[in-house]
């Protein structure tokens, strides 16, 4: 990331995972070293290993302070999983602070409910966005959404 970004001023680079809570989580490795995004703290993504780093987390509060980010016009999130948490427990204040929110949502605990899409676009839409889903062809609860604030 950081040698596909040296050119641009205005990008700092964040040696950290995002999630729910700040501390250190485990982030299992790929099945190939071809496929750099599927790091993931889920284990049973299916494009896991059993091995895995552990590395520094923060959450998107932090971000936003630590940055003195005051607004975000696109925030664009695929954290292998890691969205809801990291999303949920986002203050308000920096939620209504983000105008669209980008990502890609994963099926990583079926039997929690705030990681099924409905669930999860019923809280945003709580937060004052708009929501639209574009799911997966063949994976369940898998797909895109595009949030957008409208008040």
């Amino acid at each position: 990331m950081e040698k596909n970004l040296k050119t641009l001023e205005n990008i700092t680079v964040i040696h950290k995972a995002a999630a729910g809570k700040p501390g250190i989580i485990c982030l299992f490795m790929p099945e190939s070293k071809r496929c750099t995004g599927s790091y993931s703290s889920f284990p049973d993504l299916r494009v896991t290993t059993e091995s895995y780093q552990e590395v520094p987390s923060i959450t998107l509060n932090q971000v936003f302070g630590d940055n003195k980010i005051y607004r975000c016009d696109l925030l664009k999130i695929d954290v292998e999983g890691q969205e809801y948490e990291v999303l949920h427990s986002t203050d308000d204040e920096v939620l209504f602070r983000t105008i669209r929110i980008h990502g890609e949502y994963h099926n990583v605990e079926p039997d929690n409910v705030i990681t099924r899409i409905d669930d999860f676009t019923f809280f945003l839409r709580s937060k004052g966005y708009e929501i639209e889903v574009i799911p997966h062809k063949r994976k369940p609860n898998h797909g895109m959404f595009y949030a957008t604030r409208v008040k």
